[in-house]
């Protein structure tokens, strides 16, 4: 009795996880209105063409693309920059990104040490916004696994995480 429900809760739990197809992973084009975003792509199954109107619009407020969230981490990485600091009470971590399951993708470690550390939350916490909008939009999967909160210490004169955890 034992066995066979693991296997199935087994096949269930991996059949979350599969890799999507670059086709089933490409948005729908969409034509872009002032506040709303209309899918365009022709359905080939009647079912999809059965599909009720409200589920064809998506707002277009805090949806982020790829490069949206490649330039705003860029800029994040230029702000914190070597993140040197003189004494680790200047050394700090933030959640970063976004699983689809919930919670964040990574942590990054910073220094306040001549940083504007109210303005690099800010975009940090934007970051998230616009990650967990793309990977809903997306319909994005996610592994499920918590990433590990890391410790901060200070080695050499540059804020590093501690041993557990995940960075970008």
């Amino acid at each position: 009795m034992r066995l066979p429900m693991t296997a199935t809760l087994l096949a269930l739990m991996l059949a979350g996880c599969h890799e999507q197809s670059a086709e089933q992973a490409a948005p729908p084009a969409t034509t872009v209105a002032p506040e709303t975003a209309t899918v365009t792509a022709a359905a080939a199954d009647p079912e999809e063409q059965k599909m009720p109107k409200t589920r064809q619009t998506l707002p277009v407020a805090n949806q982020g693309t790829n490069a949206e969230l490649t330039q705003r981490y860029a800029e994040i990485k230029t702000m914190i920059g070597d993140a040197k600091a003189s004494e680790v009470q200047q050394c700090r971590k933030v959640p970063f990104g976004y699983k689809a399951c919930g919670g964040p993708a990574s942590y990054l470690i910073y220094s306040v040490q001549g940083l504007d550390e109210a303005l690099l939350l800010q975009k940090v916490s934007e970051y998230n916004g616009l990650a967990e909008a793309e990977a809903h939009r997306l319909g994005l999967i996610s592994d499920c696994s918590m990433v590990l909160e890391p410790s901060v210490m200070l080695v050499g004169g540059v804020c590093k995480a501690g041993p557990s955890g995940d960075l970008f």
